[in-house]
């Protein structure tokens, strides 16, 4: 993204919900080559709900789709 990275995305998007009023849910997962923890821990710090590593397997697209539902 040319003006928001995904952390500052995810924080603005989570701030807006916050300020609806609504109980809407919305799944944000990370995806990055960065595989060291201290950016899973970024992302999640953020507001991601998750966090996954490229290359990315189906069955672990579908795993972390279905966590948190």
């Amino acid at each position: 993204m040319p003006q928001l990275d995904g952390y500052e995305s995810t924080r603005q998007i989570r701030k807006l919900i916050n300020h609806s009023g609504t109980n809407i849910k919305v799944k944000i997962i990370g995806l990055s080559a960065h595989a060291m923890t201290e950016h899973q821990q970024k992302a999640l710090d953020a507001g991601m709900d998750n966090y996954m590593t490229k290359p990315v397997s189906k069955e672990a697209l579908e795993q972390a789709l279905s966590n948190h539902l």
